[in-house]
């Protein structure tokens, strides 16, 4: 649980970060900047279908 809980955490954060860079590059006079220097949004994290299924593993035991 403690990794999954970590793994939340920081997928939020990165949502986070992106959500505040997308704001940033749309705001005057930033814009004008991004645009000619190329920047573009950020997606969000999405994990991909059947990623909440955990692997099995096996440690040879």
């Amino acid at each position: 649980e403690g990794t999954e809980n970590r793994i939340s955490t920081e997928r939020m954060r990165f949502n986070q970060s992106a959500q505040a860079f997308n704001t940033q590059i749309r705001k005057f006079p930033t814009s004008m900047f991004a645009s000619v220097l190329g920047f573009e949004q950020k997606e969000y994290f999405q994990a991909d279908q059947g990623a909440e299924e955990a692997p099995e593993v096996d440690f040879g035991n």
